[in-house]
């Protein structure tokens, strides 16, 4: 490694495809690039003939005199993406400095619901997400920033609230043939930035000193890493470098956010809007994705909540009779089911037919009729 300056160049022997500087040489080569162009050369040889030059590739970098400033937060999705639809709880939120040679430490996980896009204010004293709640896909949490966070309901608005004018859309963001351009703020033709990627470049974020983007990309592999990329005065992007120790080999990273706050401001995010429906909610999806002992469990929560959730029981019933054939116990939540609402339709044709099971077709035929009566739409049993 070549310098700017007289003080002799740096090698570092290596057995491996990969390298990564030990935190002292990190330090070092930092400091004599800052500013200035140094050039690294990589040189293939055997060990026992070191004077015999296999391959060799050369690299120009520099140190960006810029500082970062200011800590990520994002998510790290489990894989794959199916998994984490059905079970959202092992979804982790993370939050640290870019400069850490360690991952950023979890602040937030264990969260059964769909919580999904974030940001920040721009003083980053307070935070937003997109979270389910109530049965809402438009719900969202606002919350001050803390070493100690709570997303209680309290904080919770919906997008319901505020009416879209009739044939508005909508737009969506994630592509794989996304890419980023910049336009000056006064306005001007769009330039696409250096620093896209061969493969899918979204979820981006602005430091707070306009210096550094952070995007994700799926440029080294299916599922998306986090990049940086050094924006100048001119509005011209970097070469973008990956943030390795921001991934997981197990997960995703995507929605990154530059918090303008210190790196320790956030330590620990935790829920206390979840009422029976969310989990009613989360084992329904389990349901459709055929993962019928998460949906138990999750329904069950519900009950734990509110002894009284209906559908919770309802379902309960449904899968314990017909899927784990243990009719007692399904018998004995339908029968909960139509106690807390006798004019549940579905509950009516699920005891149906576990009389007609057990050969008491008088009593079947009430529930059906009664199933039909209280749902004449349904296609369930009008065959």
């Amino acid at each position: 490694m070549e310098f700017a300056d007289d003080r002799g160049r740096l090698a570092f022997p290596n057995q491996h495809t990969e390298w990564t500087p030990a935190p002292a040489e990190w330090e070092t080569i930092k400091q004599r690039s800052r500013g200035k162009t140094a050039k690294v050369t990589v040189l293939g040889f055997q060990h026992d003939a070191p004077t015999h030059i296999l391959s060799h590739g050369q690299v120009c970098i520099s140190t960006s005199e810029d500082e970062v400033g200011a800590p990520l937060f994002y998510r790290g999705v489990n894989l794959p993406f199916a998994e984490a639809v059905k079970d959202p709880s092992r979804i982790r939120w993370r939050f640290g400095a870019v400069s850490s040679t360690n991952p950023p430490p979890v602040v937030l996980e264990h969260l059964p619901v769909c919580g999904n896009c974030h940001s920040f204010s721009r003083d980053g004293k307070v935070l937003g997400m997109d979270v389910d709640y109530a049965n809402n896909k438009g719900s969202y949490v606002i919350t001050r920033v803390a070493k100690e966070m709570v997303l209680a309901s309290s904080e919770i608005m919906t997008w319901d609230d505020y009416k879209r004018e009739d044939g508005q859309q909508t737009l969506g963001l994630l592509q794989p043939d996304s890419v980023l351009y910049i336009i000056p703020a006064e306005g001007g033709e769009a330039r696409r930035l250096k620093c896209n990627t061969s493969r899918m470049n979204s979820w981006h974020s602005w430091s707070p000193n306009s210096r550094w983007l952070v995007f994700s990309s799926k440029a080294n592999s299916s599922y998306t890493q986090l990049f940086l990329t050094h924006i100048d005065e001119q509005g011209e992007s970097s070469v973008p470098v990956v943030l390795a120790h921001f991934t997981a080999p197990d997960r995703a990273a995507n929605i990154p956010k530059f918090v303008n706050a210190p790196a320790d401001a956030i330590g620990k995010i935790n829920e206390q809007f979840l009422n029976d429906y969310s989990h009613v909610r989360a084992a329904f999806f389990s349901e459709l994705s055929g993962d019928v002992d998460y949906a138990i469990s999750e329904y069950q929560k519900a009950l734990a909540l509110n002894p009284n959730s209906m559908h919770a029981h309802q379902r309960l019933g449904y899968l314990f009779y017909n899927v784990k054939h243990k009719p007692e116990e399904g018998l004995a939540h339908t029968t909960e089911a139509l106690r807390f609402d006798p004019l549940n339709g579905f509950a009516h044709y699920d005891l149906g037919m576990a009389m007609r099971g057990e050969g008491k077709l008088d009593l079947a035929a009430e529930h059906f009729a009664a199933a039909v009566r209280l749902t004449p739409t349904s296609t369930l049993y009008h065959s």
